[in-house]
């Protein structure tokens, strides 16, 4: 099996190189490594474009074709004809982009997985960066699931050659009771791409190969410790911004053979927390504007005793609230001479301290607190899932029903 290793960039000489550096050391060669450089946009930075062009033009680790554009294409239409072009000479492809770093093993794992998966058509591709989700790791370096990532990832010319970018196929899709069962599972975020190519917020070809593996009902595989270090984050990318993932990287450099799973299945542990992930939650803003909206109520009941009835409600003296924000600020000062609020609780403690309470995960909650007051707008059976993997037994009470126990 012919397989490539494919490159695609832009104007980003730091990451390019540093993509390439990291290509240069690893473990195992690329057999052969393709490299796409999208053309310039007019009133671009050209001196970072040609920076980018000599840097590519000048690889000589491996066996190299480079291909730029002569006129901008845009994300999706780089992609897409790159990899059918690549596919027109090899039997798989590893595709990287120049903002993803791969790990010295990445070949290595890529290649063994491209291998033991070639005849299982069910397998649609092989990732490697790991999602930042919490499961319960089992013997073998990875697990399959059904949802696609493009941080550095794997497929084969059959499977591949599905690939279709039509704006229908989410609707088809949802007519089909079994198949929007599985959207719900690995796509609920996938409408708002769509929505967002349409409207020119993005240029996503990842969307229709993620809805084009759920239609399928096919399977990715992903390591449970990333390969891929996303070094895009810092403001230079156009689809990436300046969000920050805390995933889990493979520090090891020497690891042994790859264990790998032989049954290609997703468990319903796997399918809980991707939904968790990928369920839609509503901008910051929208947060913003409720919790004002609620806390001008509660302001409005404050002297009366409104608040007495609301702490009357509430079962046990030693409670955690679930949530930072206007609201638990409101909480803290209005039950701080009725209640012990021995801790604030985040899914990710982003600090230590809050208000001078201390802050901690769900799986840090001390035992001693018997009963969690979750502040509006967060998702109860979310919480309640995230509590159950972590093994506490926390009564969980939703500041809502309070206040309209209250009433």
């Amino acid at each position: 099996m012919k397989i490539a290793t494919v490159l695609f960039t832009y104007n980003r000489s730091k990451h390019t190189k540093a993509v390439l550096d990291a290509l240069e050391h690893s473990e195992i060669m690329p057999e052969s490594l393709y490299i796409f450089q999208d053309g310039m946009k007019e009133n671009d930075d050209r001196e970072e474009w040609e920076t980018v062009n000599k840097i590519i033009k000048n690889v000589s680790f491996c066996k190299t074709k480079t291909y730029i554009d002569s006129y901008n294409k845009g994300l999706a239409d780089s992609i897409v004809n790159g990899l059918n072009l690549v596919f027109t000479e090899n039997d798989a492809v590893i595709v990287l982009e120049d903002d993803c770093v791969p790990h010295p093993q990445f070949i290595t794992y890529m290649e063994t997985c491209l291998n033991k998966y070639n005849h299982e058509k069910s397998v649609y591709t092989i990732g490697g960066c790991a999602w930042d989700i919490e499961l319960d790791r089992v013997k073998e370096d990875a697990y399959f699931n059904q949802r696609f990532s493009s941080w550095g990832w794997a497929t084969w010319k059959d499977r591949w050659d599905q690939y279709e970018r039509d704006y229908m196929l989410l609707k088809r899709m949802l007519k089909n009771p079994q198949i929007k069962e599985r959207v719900a599972v690995w796509g609920a975020d996938l409408s708002n791409y769509l929505v967002g190519n349409i409207m020119g917020i993005n240029d996503s070809w990842a969307v229709f190969w993620a809805l084009k593996i759920i239609e399928q009902n096919g399977y990715c595989l992903s390591p449970y410790e990333s390969l891929i270090k996303n070094i895009g984050f810092d403001g230079s990318g156009t689809h990436c911004g300046t969000l920050k993932m805390a995933l889990k990287y493979q520090e090891n450099e020497n690891l042994k053979e790859y264990i790998l799973p032989d049954k290609i299945v997703s468990t319903k542990e796997c399918e809980e927390a991707f939904q968790d992930m990928l369920s839609w939650t509503p901008t910051i803003d929208r947060f913003r504007a409720f919790q004002d909206l609620v806390l001008s109520m509660l302001t409005d009941l404050k002297g009366s005793d409104y608040c007495k009835r609301i702490c009357s409600k509430i079962r046990h003296q030693n409670i955690a609230i679930w949530g930072t924000g206007k609201i638990c600020d409101f909480l803290i000062e209005e039950l701080k001479d009725s209640l012990h609020i021995e801790c604030i609780v985040l899914s990710k403690p982003d600090c230590s301290v809050y208000r001078g309470i201390q802050v901690v995960s769900a799986a840090d909650l001390p035992d001693d607190v018997k009963e969690i007051i979750v502040i509006p707008f967060y998702d109860l059976e979310k919480i309640r899932r995230k509590m159950k993997r972590s093994g506490k037994n926390a009564e969980l009470t939703g500041f809502d029903s309070l206040l309209k126990s209250s009433m």
